[in-house]
């Protein structure tokens, strides 16, 4: 079950039925939105399998950055050895004698020599093969890639659709009161606070440990920062995932405030009660916000994740 995007499963769903698939497209939006969710929803119909086994299937080809075994590290682009990989992959005959589904995760990671390589296909792809590239920003895809696609945007969902998904997969009312909450307007999002419980925790510590560093000396935030790389996770990308998703909570809960901020006085609240009554100005909020936006892109590039996180807490 998708939760959100109906009028784009609509879409599909009704061009699947009268066969106006087209062979490529770029679906737009924020992580965890549903981008993949909805490819694997059409994906299991069109290729009739049950939706848990999508990702498994040899017509379903799922291609993203690989990990340098080097350095236990992502690798900063797609390279031009998984592109041919794949086109090489695709000149076989589908295995079920049906479509071909292939997705390219974070598609403006292509490199320059891998979008070449696939550029071709696109131009001429195989009978009854469907490409979907999957970005948060297309316009930093390369153009060439782009314009041979069909844009769909991806908006948040609203709370309440969220909620009623979640309960329509048979979360509990307050369960899915909270997880709808702490969304963002991301169905995934949602999904991975209703079924791990850890998440949740983490969000209202992350939340506590905002609060205490607003304001407070240098010395009462590099503590904090020194709890926070603590602990001994042996995985790096681990604790680069961790350290990541804690830029992105304090990235929201500032988003929070100066919402309650431009909405003071007009009866609109949000669920920041930690921080929203602080005295830093909205201006510098944006300033922030905007700093936490970039810092979460550097996170997972290689540099030293203490020194970006010591440099983001200065201008709490």
């Amino acid at each position: 079950m998708l939760i959100g995007h109906r009028k784009i499963e609509q879409f599909f769903d009704n061009a699947s039925v009268y066969g106006g698939l087209g062979h490529a497209y770029c679906l737009v939006g924020v992580e965890s939105v549903g981008k993949r969710a909805l490819v694997e929803h059409l994906a299991a119909k069109l290729i009739k399998i049950a939706p848990e086994r999508v990702s498994s299937h040899p017509d379903y080809y799922y291609l993203a950055r690989s990990i340098d075994e080097k350095t236990d590290k992502l690798h900063k682009d797609i390279s031009v050895v998984q592109a041919r990989d794949l086109r090489e992959r695709l000149q076989n005959m589908s295995w079920s004698g049906g479509y071909q589904i292939i997705v390219i995760d974070e598609a403006e990671l292509l490199s320059i020599p891998a979008a070449n390589a696939l550029l071709k296909i696109l131009e001429e792809p195989p009978q009854k093969s469907i490409f979907f590239l999957l970005t948060t920003d297309e316009q930093t895809m390369l153009p060439t890639i782009r314009s041979r696609c069909q844009l769909f945007y991806f908006a948040l969902v609203d709370s309440m659709e969220i909620r009623a998904g979640l309960i329509a997969l048979g979360c509990d009312e307050d369960t899915a009161d909270t997880a709808a909450k702490l969304s963002w307007g991301r169905p995934g999002r949602a999904l991975a606070f209703w079924q791990d419980s850890a998440k949740r925790q983490q969000y209202y510590f992350e939340l506590k440990r905002l609060s205490q560093m607003i304001g407070a000396p240098f010395h009462v935030k590099i503590a904090q920062v020194d709890e926070l790389f603590g602990k001994k996770d042996e995985d790096v990308q681990l604790k680069r995932g961790r350290w990541r998703e804690v830029i992105k909570i304090w990235q929201m809960v500032w988003r929070d405030a100066l919402l309650s901020k431009l909405s003071a006085g007009k009866g609109e609240s949000t669920e920041s009660d930690l921080i929203k009554y602080s005295a830093v100005p909205a201006q510098k909020i944006t300033m922030i916000i905007d700093r936490l936006t970039n810092a979460e892109k550097l996170m997972g590039e290689n540099i030293n994740p203490r020194l970006l996180i010591e440099e983001l807490i200065t201008e709490f």
